[in-house]
């Protein structure tokens, strides 16, 4: 491999851990499925609890 001088050529390694830990509701504005008021008044994509932890 032939590197420019001007280049670099880097490796590492990464880890990370994702945990769901909210409140947050995602919902849809559709024309067909279920409409919750718990939602606004959109079609409810998931009720799960999210939140991103990275870890080193």
């Amino acid at each position: 491999m032939n590197l420019n001088p001007v280049q670099d050529l880097e490796f590492g390694l990464e880890r990370a851990q994702t945990t769901l830990d909210s409140t947050l509701k995602l919902g849809l504005e559709t024309a067909t499925g279920p409409i919750s008021d718990a939602f606004g008044g959109l079609t409810p994509i998931t009720n799960s609890n999210a939140l991103l932890r990275d870890s080193l």
